[in-house]
């Protein structure tokens, strides 16, 4: 069992993980980007935590591959609609990336009709 997807600050984390929590799932997007992912990861993981991630899977793949044995990355595959090509790691789990977003192009009328501008 693992927590914390929800969490957007380092210090909600600390709390679970003063709390007996031994497996953290990150949301890259709630911290704040890679950078703070990378960085809650690593502060939790020095307390013993073992670290997954939560959403962007594609993203959160590489982002797991640059800490020390973490946990699987969760894959929701509902928005690959969105891309016109899925980024779908190879047989070995790795992950090519073909340029800026990892080489993704987005199909702007599947965004048009299903999100809003905020």
């Amino acid at each position: 069992i693992a927590a914390g997807e929800k969490c957007g600050l380092a210090a909600e984390l600390l709390d679970l993980r003063r709390g007996g929590i031994q497996r953290l799932i990150l949301d890259v997007e709630y911290l704040g980007g890679p950078l703070r992912f990378l960085e809650t990861a690593r502060t939790v993981q020095a307390l013993g935590c073992e670290v997954g991630a939560h959403m962007f899977a594609h993203d959160s793949a590489h982002l797991l591959a640059a800490l020390p044995d973490s946990m699987p990355v969760e894959v929701l595959d509902w928005w690959n609609p969105l891309f016109r090509e899925v980024p779908v790691p190879d047989a070995d789990g790795l992950l090519a990336v073909r340029g800026p977003g990892l080489g993704r192009t987005l199909r702007e009328d599947t965004l048009a009709r299903y999100g809003r501008k905020v």
